[in-house]
């Protein structure tokens, strides 16, 4: 048996490099902050937490979600100087699902910002309905249930 007949028989071990590492991590985190992001709505509809946990998952998801993108980024700089193909299409997928996570949340906040602080509604702004059977449930709520008055009606109409 001649050498290139031995090395035939040895299996072929393939070692990852770091940018293999730094693009299937870069992914990875994108994956998780996705489902991260899509269970915070779902568990506090499900009643599994408080709303105001569900919003601190998202915000955590978005920021994942930032940093799984920075390091996709990362991962397919390098996977490109090594001319590895198949990284680097890992790295694009983590770029793009990560900027997919944050940039979700990060839209509906600039939508917020851009809207008035009210939280009552009304749909007959000049005699609001008057609650009675909710009140002994929301009496150490933050928000009252008085409606804001004309002030809030003009920002609810604007």
């Amino acid at each position: 048996m001649n050498v290139h007949q031995e090395t035939m028989r040895q299996p072929v071990t393939i070692h990852g490099t770091v940018a293999d590492y730094i693009a299937e991590s870069g992914f990875a985190i994108a994956v998780l902050a996705g489902i991260a992001a899509a269970f915070s709505g779902i568990g506090s509809r499900l009643g599994w937490w408080h709303f105001m946990t569900g919003f601190t998952i998202l915000r955590t998801a978005a920021i994942a979600g930032f940093v799984a993108a920075i390091v996709s980024l990362l991962g397919g700089i390098l996977a490109r100087q090594e001319h590895r193909r198949a990284v680097f299409f890992y790295a694009a997928a983590g770029i793009l699902t990560g900027l997919i996570v944050a940039g979700i949340p990060w839209s509906w906040f600039r939508t917020a910002q851009l809207m008035p602080r009210i939280h009552d509604i009304s749909t007959d702004t000049k005699n609001p309905p008057r609650f009675k059977a909710i009140m002994p449930l929301r009496k150490n709520a933050e928000n009252s249930l008085n409606y804001g008055g004309p002030g809030v009606a003009m920002q609810q109409k604007a």
